[in-house]
């Protein structure tokens, strides 16, 4: 969180080798993406990493979250 109490958020997807981020949405709690990502599954199973992060200028990013997903 940055020092004005908001977050600068974006999120990171893995599954596999396939790697993807979404745009950074600025200054809020409570951000909304809208945004769509494509993800292929060569196998049955994989499992989808999400992690979420604070944009942070000068310094490195900070950690908000993290969840997994397993297909079967």
């Amino acid at each position: 969180m940055d020092p004005n109490g908001l977050s600068d958020p974006y999120v990171k997807f893995r599954l596999g080798p396939q790697k993807y981020r979404s745009k950074t949405v600025p200054k809020t709690l409570s951000p909304q993406w809208r945004q769509q990502f494509d993800l292929h599954m060569d196998d049955e199973s994989g499992v989808l990493d999400v992690s979420v992060w604070d944009q942070d200028t000068g310094r490195r990013d900070d950690f908000i979250g993290r969840s997994a997903h397993r297909f079967c």
